[in-house]
């Protein structure tokens, strides 16, 4: 306990700081934040922290951006401000299309948490498709939503040129219909 009020780290090699946290369970790590209500561990090396007003990370260059929880949101937020980036071109939206449908997605479980399973990509196949991120061992959930968002406006794009081909067929078939009437007119108006 490095201090605060009324903390306790009695897990070994645990770790209680700011106010009301409790490390009970082994190599845990709690941050307390509420000056009424007790955070504490969940289980051996589990990491909590109770930040009422926000939780904020950051790596990389300064003002790269990073990424913070805050109330009342349910999930993270990260930075994907127009002033901090550079570099920026328009995609080919049906190539990324393309990509999104050649690249395997299966059905999968981490080694060793068997009983949770997932459904993605691999990482290597994604940086093999895309080169987006640092290395092939990960996919940044920005680049994912990136190349989800791009691949949905290549099948937007791919289904209003198909709506357009329909729409041009049914004009050539109500034309060719009309010609017909008026051709069996003619033949009949021979007769």
């Amino acid at each position: 306990v490095p201090g605060g009020t009324d903390n306790v780290a009695s897990g070994v090699f645990s770790f209680a700081a700011g106010i009301h946290a409790k490390a009970t369970h082994d190599r845990s790590f709690v941050w307390g934040g509420s000056a009424t209500t007790t955070t504490s561990s969940t289980g051996d090396g589990s990491f909590v922290v109770y930040a009422p007003g926000s939780i904020n990370m950051y790596a990389g260059p300064a003002g790269a951006g990073g990424c913070s929880l805050t109330t009342p949101s349910s999930g993270w937020a990260c930075s994907s401000d127009r002033t901090l980036k550079t570099n920026i071109r328009r995609l080919d939206v049906l190539d990324v299309l393309a990509r999104v449908v050649a690249m395997p997605v299966t059905r999968w479980s981490f080694r060793g948490a068997e009983p949770f399973a997932h459904i993605g990509p691999m990482a290597q196949d994604f940086k093999a498709a895309f080169g987006l991120g640092g290395d092939d061992k990960t996919i940044s959930p920005m680049d994912s939503v990136g190349v989800a968002l791009a691949a949905i406006q290549g099948l937007s794009q791919q289904l209003k040129a198909r709506d357009q081909q329909i729409d041009s067929l049914k004009q050539i078939t109500l034309l060719m219909r009309r010609e017909m009437a008026s051709m069996k007119a003619q033949l009949n108006a021979r007769r």
